[in-house]
Order: C-alpha cells, then structure tokens, then sequence
C-alpha cells in the first residue's frame, strides 16, 4: 500500500492486491495535509482493511474501509483538537482476532499513542511513550516476545537520541537505542518474524538527513543488531518509509524501503533473511511522483 504523506499532495492511496490496484480518495478534494495508509484484519474476515489517516491538520481523523469491497466501516478522530502530524500502525493487541488501529503523535506533540478497536469507541490503550519528550513518534506492531500478542514498537523522531521502546499491555517490554544512527536523528520502524522463530525482529531506518541506513534487531535477543545496510546510495538522504511483507510469496517477509523524499518516489524490496535486494521498482499514486509512505 502507498499513500502520499506531504502536505500539498493529492488525496490518495494507492492499495494493491496481487496484479490489481485501486485508488482510494478518502477525504475532500480541498485537503491537502498528507495521507498516511496501513491495512490490517479489522473484522476477522480474513481479508486485510484499509486504515487510512489524515497525516495533519484534521485531529488525527482514520477512516477504516472494508478490505473486501471498499465500503467505509467506521471513521473516528484519534486526537479531538490536535491538528499536528499522526503516524498509524495496526496489529491485534489484545489477541481477540482482529487487527487493532494504533496511532502515535507525529511530530510537534507529546510521545503520545492510543489503541483502538472497530467496535469500541473510546480507545483500549492509552499511553505517553517518552515522558518529556516532544518530537513525535513512528510505530509499527508485532509479536515481538512470542505471546501471541502484537505488540506496540515506537521510535523518535529526532530532537533526542534515537531510541526505540516496545510496548506489551501499555507496558515497556523492551527499551534500546538505535546503532549506527547519528545522534539526534529522527527514526522510523517496522517489525516483523523476519526468522520464523515466532519472535519478531524490530528495524530502524533512517529519517531524514542522514544516510539510509536500516538495521535489524533480533527479536529473541531484544536490543541486538543482527544486521544492516543501506537501501538506497548514500548520497540520498531524504529519509525512508518501511514495511514488511511477503513479497514473494515464499512464505517468509521481506523488507521494503521506500523514499520518503525527493521527486522520484522508489521502493526497494530486501530478503528478510539475507538482507539482500530482490526487487526494485518507482511508485507513484494516480501519476503523483514525490515522497511516499509504506503500508
């Protein structure tokens, strides 16, 4: 899934399922404040929903839409009277089978991030992830010890040394710093069991700035890097968006690295395993060429 997270571009995401694409234009044509897109199994049906959000100046509005025929399921605002940036994960927390609607503050705001279900209104989770800071967080989901719960992996964004906590009940499983990233730097991340051993590895890509770097760390041995490399040459320094995924349909997810940046939006797909590069292609949603956002 991408979507076109900079303010001024046009209104859409882009969901792709297999060798068909569909073009979602989830807001009024007069809004301009960025889109950011996950998908995740909201109804248990089997079928991934698309998770859409207004990136700023909306109070953190999300609109859920049916995965099977596009259809609105609900739609709700995060943060009443906050019009900063939002960043979006999904991931079933409270392992009642569906996939949960994570938000996070994005940026000029508390480290502020809540939980919420489809079928409850107020949210089930609600936490400050770094007391005191006030630069936005990135987050993904996944099961990162094992207990058949996704849990809630949140990243800085820059303004402090780059650290990630993970997050189980609301609760700080884990806490560790980002290697190899420049201190002060903004991060972004992603999980997932990239090994298979039913403990998710975390991984930190570079914001903007610096050189797009994305390191792995293990997921049975919290805090450890396993593994890094730059997804695009070094010269690039426009940030990455991330995501994993079964590419390739082997069975096994890979990484995806897309610009964040600059004019010639490009993802790149690596082996999970390996951290090798498998694919590369440019994306674009409705012939928009500009930074992109993963989902």
């Amino acid at each position: 899934m991408v979507s076109l997270p900079v303010a001024g571009s046009p209104n859409l995401v882009e969901v792709k399922r297999g060798s068909r694409s569909t073009i979602l234009a989830p807001f009024p044509a007069s809004y301009r404040g960025g889109i950011v897109a996950t998908s995740g199994d909201v109804n248990n049906d089997s079928i991934p929903d698309i998770i859409v959000a207004a990136r700023q100046g909306a109070s953190g509005k999300i609109i859920v839409y049916n995965g099977k025929t596009d259809q609105v399921m609900r739609t709700f605002n995060a943060f009443p009277g906050f019009n900063g940036q939002i960043n979006i994960a999904s991931g079933d927390v409270n392992a009642d089978g569906k996939s949960d609607i994570i938000v996070g503050v994005g940026g000029n705001g508390p480290s502020h991030v809540k939980v919420f279900s489809i079928n409850v209104v107020a949210p089930i989770q609600s936490f400050i992830a770094f007391p005191g800071y006030n630069g936005g967080v990135s987050i993904a989901s996944a099961d990162i010890n094992g207990d058949r719960r996704d849990d809630i992996v949140v990243g800085t964004l820059g303004g402090t040394a780059p650290q990630v906590k993970v997050f189980s009940q609301g609760n700080v499983l884990h806490s560790f710093y980002g290697f190899e990233i420049p201190s002060l730097s903004p991060i972004v991340v992603a999980a997932g069991d990239l090994d298979g051993d039913g403990k998710a590895e975390v991984m930190i890509g570079s914001g903007a700035g610096i050189v797009p770097t994305v390191t792995v760390f293990s997921g049975a041995r919290p805090g450890q890097a396993i593994g890094s490399f730059f997804a695009f040459p070094q010269n690039y320094r426009g940030g990455l968006t991330l995501t994993v995924q079964d590419y390739n349909n082997d069975g096994k997810l890979d990484i995806l690295a897309g610009t964040a940046g600059g004019k010639n939006p490009q993802v790149r797909v690596f082996n999970g395993r390996t951290f090798r590069q498998i694919d590369s292609f440019f994306a674009s949603v409705g012939g928009f060429a500009g930074p992109i956002s993963l989902g």
